[in-house]
């Protein structure tokens, strides 16, 4: 859950903490590594639709309560 949390989130920590560029002070280069740009690429089309960002998101609460729901079946027995 929280490496699906930092896959969507990577290009927005990655825009942050990069140095800009001298040439435009708003742009930041894009990760020169191959891995690190597939995951750059694939958060910035997660955060560019708000279909797969709510879905995602979805995703991460209904993972949240049903392992809340389950811890508190298994203490209550």
């Amino acid at each position: 859950m929280f490496i699906l949390s930092a896959l969507i989130w990577f290009k927005k920590l990655w825009d942050y903490f990069s140095p800009a560029l001298e040439s435009a002070p708003g742009n930041v280069n894009p990760p020169s590594n191959k891995v690190l740009c597939m995951i750059y690429n694939f958060s910035f089309n997660i955060m560019s639709s708000a279909i797969w960002r709510t879905l995602i998101y979805l995703l991460v609460v209904i993972i949240l309560v049903t392992v809340s729901i389950l811890h508190l079946v298994r203490d209550y027995r």
